[in-house]
């Protein structure tokens, strides 16, 4: 009786971890209640894993703070935000690009605290108008995906003291402690 009660357990424990929504691997949180919810998939120690952040930045971290334990993790196989525009529709979809390529879209990077997300809070929009719509009303800037990442890592080593490999030099400078503009961005769509 006893191993029957075990085996019952043991397949309610299963069925209950193969349903529970996702959670973001930095924080722990509720993952689908995130307005800029990230998911990768990556090499970690050699196999395919698909995580779940919360933010760009909670990613960001999660990749750097892996990689100074001495975690062997390889490059972003793919990678899919969802489209702030879209959010709470009837369908919702994602930006997304992989390893060789940045995903199309525009991200606003603003002080406006976004629902489920984390500072810095980056939004992304597939659609540029609605994008410079939320500026608007948020402030902020908007970048594309090469200029964001850029901006990220320098928010990233002024907060922790890292050295920018393209630079030879902490870039404590650009980080978007305290975004007053409301410039956007001036290049063209990749």
């Amino acid at each position: 009786m006893k191993y029957i009660a075990s085996l019952l357990l043991a397949l309610l424990i299963y069925c209950t971890a193969a349903h529970a929504a996702p959670v973001c691997d930095y924080s722990g949180e509720d993952w689908e209640a995130s307005s800029t919810r990230v998911s990768v998939v990556l090499d970690v120690d050699g196999h395919p894993a698909t995580l779940h952040f919360n933010s760009l930045y909670y990613m960001f971290r999660y990749i750097n703070e892996q990689q100074a334990s001495g975690r062997q993790l390889g490059r972003v196989q793919s990678f899919s935000m969802l489209d702030y525009g879209s959010r709470g529709g009837s369908s919702e979809h994602y930006l997304n690009g992989t390893g060789d390529t940045r995903p199309d879209g525009w991200f606003l990077w603003t002080n406006h605290m976004l629902p489920g997300s984390a500072y810095p809070y980056i939004a992304a929009f597939e659609d540029q108008h609605k994008a410079q719509e939320r500026m608007k009303e948020w402030g902020g800037e908007i970048m594309d995906a090469e200029e964001m990442v850029t901006q990220l890592f320098a928010f990233y080593a002024g907060r922790h003291g890292m050295v920018d490999e393209h630079s030879g030099q902490a870039d404590a400078g650009k980080s978007h402690d305290s975004h007053s503009s409301a410039g956007s961005h001036s290049g063209g769509h990749h």
